[in-house]
Parts: structure tokens; sequence; C-alpha cells
């Protein structure tokens, strides 16, 4: 049974396709470059809904919360992803996942002594290429062959809690597992229902 994410004023956040060849949902190979100017959806694809960044929490401020929402292709739910470096002991290339909205960066909440729990909830901070919790991995497939990203601070996987279908459900880290919760899709493009 999984436990429910841990609401600390802070949120979660999202992810987007990263570059430097990495296979995108049609199957082609994509590659965001080296700037930040490809933004697009980041969906769940059990939900069908987007990463979101949760108004109440205010869309500029550091640490609003990363919720899914229903795509609507706002800029609080368009993300693009920069390559940073090759991770040498992982093998796998790390990105940042910036929002077009604030331009701040993708991460979980920074809670001394917890940071590795399991359903700390992403939020969004400014993007610091040095800060590990910043940085994510494409960890492999979920179910139907979908995106699995994991953070390269702590390895756990961004999920969706409690695999809920709902607008408003939290984005969290949680422990790697290829469930519906962790599978999705990213888009270069916005495409809405």
């Amino acid at each position: 049974m999984r436990r429910l994410p841990k609401i600390l004023a802070v949120g979660l956040a999202l992810v987007m396709v990263a570059s430097g060849g990495v296979a995108s949902a049609q199957g082609a190979t994509t590659n965001a470059g080296p700037g930040w100017d490809i933004f697009g959806n980041f969906r769940n694809f059990y939900s069908n809904k987007c990463l979101d960044v949760r108004a109440q929490d205010g869309y500029y401020n550091r640490g609003a919360r990363v919720q899914q929402y229903h795509c609507t292709g706002a800029a609080e739910q368009q993300w693009a992803a920069h390559s940073i470096r090759l991770d040498d002991q992982l093998g796998k290339m790390l990105v940042q996942f910036k929002v077009k909205r604030s331009g701040m960066c993708l991460q979980p909440f920074p809670l001394l002594f917890h940071e590795f729990d399991d359903g700390l909830v992403l939020m969004q901070q400014p993007c610091d290429e040095f800060n590990p919790l910043q940085l994510w991995y494409l960890a492999g497939m979920a179910v139907n062959a979908t995106e699995m990203w994991a953070n390269s601070r702590t390895g756990k996987c961004i999920d969706v809690a409690g695999a809920s279908t709902a607008d408003g459900a939290w984005v969290q880290q949680y422990t790697c597992n290829a469930t519906e919760a962790q599978g999705f899709r990213t888009r270069l493009v916005t495409l809405n229902p």
C-alpha cells in the first residue's frame, strides 16, 4: 500500500523529454539541444494529465508544488529538458526539467534527513545545474513503453501519488516500480485533448 505524499508547503513537479538521444513516445530519438528553447507536455500515460505548477502556490514562487492537471497548453504545463552531463557511474545523461511559466526547475523538496523518503512532493526551484536534486535520468521503461525518470541524488522516480487520475493529485518521488503512476510520455510539442 502506498503512503500519501508528504505535503510540506513545497511540491513536486515534472518531467519532459531528455536530450542526447533519448527515445520519445513516437519511437524516434529526440534532442533538445544545448538550450531551453523546446517546450512541451510532460504527461502521465495512465491519467493522460500533465505536470502542472500549482496556481495556489504562485506560479513564480520558489517551492511552488507540482501536481497533475488536465492538459491545457498553459505555460505552467510546458517543460523543456536540458542536458547537463553524462554521469559516468550511471552511464546516463543527466538532465534538468524547466517550466516555461517561471523558468524554474523540477526537484523534490530538500527536507533535511528525509530527502530519500518516498512520498516527498516535487516542486520548482531556481535552476542550478550543480544541485543533484535537479538532475534526472531515464531509469527505464514503465508500462506501455512509457518513460520512467529517476532523480540523480535520491534514485527515486517521478510518480503520481496513489496512481490517481484526478486533477490536483500530487507529483512525488517514489521508489521506482515501473507502474502506471511512473509512466510518462514526454513531448517536444504541446498535444492537448
